[in-house]
């Protein structure tokens, strides 16, 4: 344990809880991450995270650590505790039990069979503050609040450019860029994300696996691959088709008109195919594209695209999240561009991104970053701010049974 100051350091405290919350990255969805400390007499005697889908969430685990020495402390959440019976007992009843003295939550949890929680623990009489680090925890749980205030995955596009901002050359073929160690961030993306997309010409081009298989990660889940392929020309022989099992699953995009006999042999294959409508341009509708991968509880999609697919998306403002890695490297114009016209007109209204942060990786530089103005963003941060503006209800403690219900 180690003294920290409470509630002065609210802000901390809350920064630390997120830390921990990401240690349920590729391991939780359709669950939100969630962090939680128990803080008493400035120390941290309790600390938790919800580790796997199906498994205790953060104040379960970070209450068990507290062992008792719970009663008058301090919470801090990530997002509001669930007020629900679903595969593990509501949170916010099992706060009110440990008799903990007020509670820190940076959101608001926009599921509407979980939520509730900030008003059962106003109602047994704990003060709760809402809206510390709100924008941090939004953004560490990124993927589950925009999928439940949309109904659409996160979009989160990574590219390996040289200097220049090249990703390919003359032939079109994507090369090795970058160093092994960006290469293995790469496959740490992967194993975070529910789904990794790519058009039909990325899969002919490069013959991409698009698995997570470095062994530093340890057993993970694999990602849903999709690729967006109108008249289904996926060959059944490519390393897509010879992995697709049960357990990596592949995908396939195709327009209605998509030859039936090359549907079923992609089927036979391994591989699942499902119509999408094409929009004006004669390509696959992405936001349909979305919304199906949305209806099947997918809440983020890697995107590892070319040049084409990555100029639409971000033309078709369905971009959430950039991860760019430069190589140290300089190809020059025959080398083929990351991007193609996004109809700006001077730098001015170049796309600024949001909240950047530059590391380096190995020989290379990773730049992430968030494209700016991002609706679901603004929304799950004003439910946050209503509530904190909320007065509690009348006091009592409710029972177990009346927290929530069973799914």
């Amino acid at each position: 344990m180690r003294p920290l100051d409470d509630p002065e350091r609210d802000a901390e405290l809350m920064r630390e809880a997120i830390g921990l919350a990401s240690g349920g990255a590729g391991r939780v969805s359709p669950n939100p991450m969630v962090g939680c400390l128990i803080v008493r007499d400035g120390m941290i005697v309790g600390a938790g995270y919800h580790e796997r889908y199906g498994g205790p969430h953060a104040e379960a685990n970070a209450l068990a650590d507290a062992a008792g020495r719970a009663e008058g402390a301090t919470a801090y959440v990530t997002l509001e505790p669930c007020n629900h019976r679903g595969k593990t007992p509501p949170c916010a009843g099992a706060l009110i039990r440990s008799r903990v003295a007020r509670v820190v939550v940076a959101l608001h949890d926009p599921n509407p069979e979980a939520t509730g929680g900030i008003e059962a623990l106003r109602r047994a009489g704990i003060q709760v503050d809402v809206g510390v680090e709100a924008t941090a925890a939004a953004l560490g749980n990124a993927p589950y609040l925009k999928w439940r205030l949309t109904g659409l995955p996160l979009v989160h596009i990574k590219l390996a450019t040289t200097l220049d901002g090249r990703i390919a050359g003359p032939s079109g073929r994507r090369d090795i860029i970058t160093g092994p160690e960006a290469r293995g961030a790469v496959q740490r993306l992967r194993a975070e994300a529910d789904a990794v997309l790519v058009g039909y010409r990325t899969v002919a081009a490069d013959a991409p696996l698009l698995l997570a298989t470095d062994p530093s990660l340890g057993p993970v889940r694999q990602p849903l691959r999709v690729v967006l392929d109108p008249l289904c020309s996926t060959p059944t022989v490519s390393r897509l088709a010879q992995t697709a099992s049960d357990d990596a699953p592949v995908l396939l995009l195709v327009a209605p008109e998509a030859p039936v006999e090359a549907r079923q042999a992609a089927e036979t294959a391994g591989m699942e195919a499902a119509p999408i409508a094409r929009d004006v341009t004669g390509g696959l509708d992405l936001r349909e594209a979305l919304a199906h991968l949305g209806e099947r509880g997918v809440q983020s999609v890697l995107v590892e695209p070319g040049h084409r697919l990555a100029t639409s998306l971000l033309l078709g403002r369905w971009v959430d999240r950039v991860t760019l890695y430069i190589a140290p490297r300089l190809m020059g114009e025959q080398g083929l561009s990351a991007l193609g016209d996004l109809g700006l007109a001077t730098a001015s209204e170049a796309i600024a991104l949001d909240q950047p942060l530059w590391q380096q990786v190995g020989r290379d530089v990773r730049l992430t970053g968030w494209i700016p103005g991002l609706d679901w963003l603004e929304r799950a941060l004003t439910q946050g701010t209503a509530l904190q503006e909320q007065e509690p209800t009348e006091s009592g403690v409710n029972s177990p049974n009346t927290l929530g219900r069973d799914e």
